[in-house]
């Protein structure tokens, strides 16, 4: 299932060949979400990002909406500007633009 994403961090510049960590959080519906994967889709130099979230059938779920982290990495294979779109709804995106030199 689709998680909205709610903070990117990290840093706005790498190297050519080195990669980068973002710190991508996003809630999750209950206690038993936690992160699956990411979707991307590449245009280019931008690259939409969707967080899904996985609902492991646990034996008790807290009702709460906790926020989870995960590590999107990124690295290019040519230096540019790159723009990562994650998605934040149906219809906006928390946007990061990186620098590869």
């Amino acid at each position: 299932k689709a998680a909205w994403v709610s903070e990117v961090s990290g840093a706005s510049t790498v190297a050519l060949d080195d990669e980068l960590k973002l710190v991508v959080s996003f809630p999750v519906n209950n206690g038993c979400g936690q992160f699956n994967q990411f979707i991307e889709s590449v245009n280019g130099n931008e690259i939409s990002i969707e967080v899904e979230a996985i609902y492991d059938t646990c034996s008790m779920c807290t009702m709460d909406i906790p926020t989870r982290t995960a590590t999107y990495t990124f690295k290019a294979e040519t230096e540019g500007s790159y723009t990562l779109k994650f998605k934040s709804s149906e219809t906006e995106f928390i946007t990061k633009t990186i620098t590869v030199n």
